[in-house]
């Protein structure tokens, strides 16, 4: 090649590399300012529109699910709609009003939870709005808090508290739909009375016998004292005219006659329990779960019925 073609060929070769970096590439090009890119959905969950301003309105968000709570906190999740909010709630915060417990929870942006308990049910279930812009009020009340549960009292008063599914009831008339496993606060101090509950299977329990009680005598020589706890449970001791134990009844757990052994009355005021074990309901197929009081109760004095 002589050398006028090698320099003709080199001239082109620089006309064609000018030409391809000069081509627009449109898939290569930012988007517009303002936009934001988004993967297709097809979830069908409504859009978020903006009320007003250049701010998106942000939509309900998991802020914290139930699984990255750190202890003590727990999880709470609040369904509406298609959004779902979680939140970290602290411990319970527990009082007591007489036979009323109310149990508080407070997250961090602070808003509130607040279940009430009566008898040993949830009675109401009250949501405080905090500080965010997913804040929300709401409640339900008595048998409106269907799928609200609390488990037996520990040795320490606390109790399991289950939510699934409540369904609470918005100032805007917004369903508001709570999940969340929960711990409650201790329970009263019972001083020097109460009764020690441990179960076969190796739970523990403690009975605080603040709720009243009474005596009645169905007839001369048969009388039934009675106690309870504020969470409604109750404690039943038969005796006969000579103040002997003939019968123990702890919810479906009893005991009768000889096989109420350690169970004393003293005549007066006060039950007495040392080893006494119940027996839960025969259902046949093996062994059956018992429990074992220990411990004392004195009645009140006025509960004492001539």
């Amino acid at each position: 090649m002589t050398g006028r073609a090698a320099l003709v060929c080199a001239l082109l070769l620089v006309a064609l590399l000018a030409g391809v970096l000069w081509w627009p590439a449109e898939s290569l090009s930012p988007p517009a300012a303002g936009s934001i890119a988004a993967p297709p959905t097809d979830s069908g969950a409504p859009v978020p529109v903006a009320t007003g301003g250049s701010a998106t309105a942000a939509p309900l968000a998991t802020l914290a699910a139930a699984g990255d709570c750190v202890e003590p906190s727990a999880g709470v999740n609040l369904t509406i709609g298609a959004n779902v909010l979680g939140l970290c709630v602290g411990p319970a915060q527990s009082t007591q009003n007489g036979g009323r417990r109310e149990h508080r929870y407070v997250a961090a942006d602070g808003g509130s939870l607040t279940i009430s308990a009566e008898a040993g049910a949830v009675a109401s279930i009250v949501i405080a709005a905090g500080n965010t812009a997913t804040a929300i009020d709401a409640a339900c009340d008595g048998a409106g808090c269907n799928g609200a549960t609390l488990g037996p009292a520990d040795a320490d008063g606390r109790q399991d508290l289950s939510l699934r599914g409540v369904q609470l009831t918005a100032a805007d008339g917004r369903v508001v739909l709570l999940e969340a496993r929960l711990r409650t606060g201790p329970g009263l101090a019972c001083a020097d009375v109460g009764i020690s509950l441990l179960y076969s299977d190796q739970r523990s329990a403690y009975f605080c016998p603040l709720g009243g009680g009474g005596t009645i005598w169905p007839d001369d020589d048969h009388a039934v004292h009675t106690v309870r706890s504020f969470d409604g449970e109750t404690i039943s001791i038969d005796t006969d005219a000579a103040n002997r134990v003939m019968a123990v009844r702890y919810g479906t757990f009893a005991c009768r006659r000889a096989a109420c052994r350690g169970a004393t009355y003293d005549g007066a005021r006060t039950l007495q329990f040392a080893g006494t074990r119940l027996d839960g309901p025969d259902r046949g197929g093996g062994a059956e779960l018992s429990v074992q009081l220990d411990g004392r109760i004195v009645l009140p004095a006025s509960s004492v019925i001539e």
